[in-house]
Order: structure tokens, then sequence, then C-alpha cells
């Protein structure tokens, strides 16, 4: 028998609802936690293998006991890899979601008035720069907070070794270089998207004007405009993409270099014992790995934040 049931209600909360408070009823705090913990024993686990190999490497006594542990340490690194990549997938899926009911919402309670102003070209571009925010869950904001992580842990190891607090002290103006060419990239960066939006703006109203132009317009002149605007669009990409080669190359090969150089002294004067020397070489490269991190992150950092101008509106709306 068929029954029409009706009166019903869907108990959830509001896609208006506290931000914060959706996140914890989704178990998003949980999962991140389970990201961070599973990445930080990662990152201690790899200082004390570097902590056994070079130990055992230095004294020059390299016994079979030496490599069966470091031999263990590696492998342990395996599952807690694939519990930090389950942690990261449903930190993603969960914010994703989150984040584009949001969007929609907000979306739907747009005025008339707020929109009227914008072409379809601008609102294409809104719809395009959503999906670039999304990315920060995605990958981007991954890569930062772990690199964050890896710097802290690796100022701390760098302390314990050869080095001293004088190296921890080299890395932080080093990672202070880094910043600097960061906000360069991200000033670079705006120019460029600003650029994009441009076109994108540009291309759609053309396409939508498309019988008026070919009615009203020179057929001479046709592309005049789209030829100055790749122009202009190809010198910021220049600029842009002249910067981000020049951080990815400098930022972690400079650092290796620069702390390997910090050690040398401390090697050949016998200052040092080979254990703090053995820290100082897995902080050296915990370091360098974090910059890397460092520098991918920032650079994949900057779209999402440029992006957020065009979608914060929506995002806002779906406080009404």
């Amino acid at each position: 028998n068929q029954a029409k049931i009706g009166e019903c209600w869907l108990v959830r909360q509001a896609p208006n609802a506290d931000i914060w408070q959706q996140a914890r009823r989704a178990g998003l705090p949980r999962y991140l936690a389970t990201f961070v913990t599973a990445h930080l024993t990662q990152l201690l686990l790899f200082v004390a293998s570097w902590w056994f190999i070079g130990r055992a490497v230095l004294n020059g006594s390299f016994e079979m006991g030496w490599l069966i542990g470091w031999a263990l340490l590696l492998l342990t690194l395996i599952p807690l890899q694939l519990w930090e990549r389950w942690a990261q997938s449903m930190l993603a899926i969960g914010t994703g979601a989150l984040f584009k009911k949001r969007l929609l919402y907000g979306a739907l309670r747009l005025e008339p008035d707020e929109v009227r102003h914008q072409g379809a070209g601008q609102l294409l571009g809104r719809v395009m720069e959503s999906e670039a925010v999304e990315q920060l869950a995605l990958g981007s904001g991954f890569a930062a907070l772990t690199a964050g992580i890896e710097l802290l842990i690796a100022l701390w190891v760098l302390s314990q070794g050869a080095g001293g607090i004088t190296h921890s002290l080299l890395l932080l103006a080093w990672v202070s270089l880094a910043l600097f060419f960061g906000w360069l990239y991200y000033r670079r960066s705006q120019d460029w998207v600003n650029a994009h939006l441009s076109m994108t703006d540009s291309l759609v109203e053309q396409m939508v004007g498309h019988r008026t132009r070919l009615a009203q317009e020179s057929p001479d002149a046709w592309h005049e405009l789209e030829d100055q605007q790749l122009a202009h669009y190809l010198a910021q990409t220049v600029r842009r993409d002249k910067v981000q080669v020049f951080i990815s190359a400098l930022i972690p090969r400079g650092w290796l270099l620069l702390g390997l150089a910090s050690i040398v002294y401390a090697y050949v004067s016998d200052s040092g014992s080979p254990a703090a020397i053995a820290i100082s070489l897995g902080g050296i490269l915990l370091a360098s790995r974090a910059q890397g991190s460092l520098v991918s992150g920032y650079t994949s950092l900057v779209a999402p934040a440029l992006a957020w101008k065009q979608t914060s509106a929506n995002f806002r709306a779906g406080d009404r």
C-alpha cells in the first residue's frame, strides 16, 4: 500500500548557522587533530632515524643493531602516512562540503541590486574563483600547515645540535627572507588575477554582444582589444612566474647550502660530538623539507586568498 506522508521536518543545522558549530558537528576538529598528531609523530620518528644512522656512521661503528633500528623506524612511518592521508581526505571532503553549501545558500540570498551592476562575465568569474578557494582545503592549506609544524620541530632540533641556538636563529632569518619573497609573489599575483578577471569579463560580454559587434564595429578593429588584453596578461604572467621560479629554486636549496656550511667548522675542528652533528644534519634536512612545503604552500595559498575577494560576498550573504 502506498501512503503519502506530509508535515515532515528535516532536523539539521541551518546552512547559515555558525560555521564553527557546523564544523564540530561534522567532526572536522577530530580529523584535524588526527592529521596533526600523525604528521608530528612522523617528524619525530624521522629525527630519531637520523640520530640512529648518523651516530652509527660518525662513530665509525656501523653495527647491525643500529641498522635494524633505523629500518624499523622507517617502516613505522608507512602506517602513519596512511593514517595522515585518511584524516586529510576526510577533513578536505567535510570542509569542501560546508563551504559549497554556505556559498550556495548565500548566493540564493543576494539582493537583485547587489548583482544587477555585474555582467555575465563577472558572475562567471565569481563562480570560477569559488573553485580556487576550495582548493585551500584540498591541498595548499595542508601544505602550509605541515610546513609550520616542520619548521617548529626543525628549530628545536637545530638548537639541540652542534650549532646550538645560533643555528636556529639562522633558520629564522632565512624563513623571514622566504616570507618577504612570498609577499612579493602575492603582489605580482594580484596584478595577474586582475588581468585574468578582466579578460574573462570582456570575453563573455563580447560573446553576448557578438551580433552587435558584427553590425556596428569595423572588422579591422574586432581583435584590437583582445590583443591588448593578451599582451597585458602575458606581461603580468611573466612578472609573477619570475618570482615563483626564483623562490622555488633559492629558498630550499639555498638553505641546504647555508645549513651545511654552518656545521662544517664543528665537524672539521671536532668541537661537536658525533651525535650533535648527526642531529644538526637531521635538522638541516628537516628544515629544507619544511621550506619546500612552505614555498609550495604559500604560492598555492595566494590563489585562494585572491579568489576570496570575489566569493566573500556570497559567503557573508549566508548570514542573512
